[in-house]
């Protein structure tokens, strides 16, 4: 009988170890389930990211055109301008 209470306390406690353990697993599971969750939302956000460099690529690019337009129209706008001016400089000094 002297040696069962050694024993049982090293049974008790090697329950309790066995619980804990448990307990840990768990928690390293939940824990790789959200790092895999956060991994997915990382790849998400490089890809979102690189949508919008494209985007912006493609806005610069569009503002690049109009701004060539607006230039083209207003030489145009001032070429027309100074025609009108000609024409009527000749048309009044003939």
């Amino acid at each position: 009988m002297a040696n069962a209470r050694p024993l049982l306390d090293s049974l008790t406690a090697l329950h309790f170890a066995r619980l804990k353990i448990s307990f840990l697993q768990g928690q390293v599971k939940e824990r790789e389930s959200q790092r895999d969750d956060l991994a997915g939302q990382l790849s998400e956000c490089h890809q979102n990211t690189g949508q919008q460099i494209g985007h912006q690529v493609d806005d610069k690019q569009q503002i690049g055109q109009l701004t060539q337009q607006k230039n083209s129209g207003q030489l145009k706008t001032w070429l027309l301008g100074a025609a009108l001016a000609l024409s009527i400089y000749l048309h009044v000094v003939r």
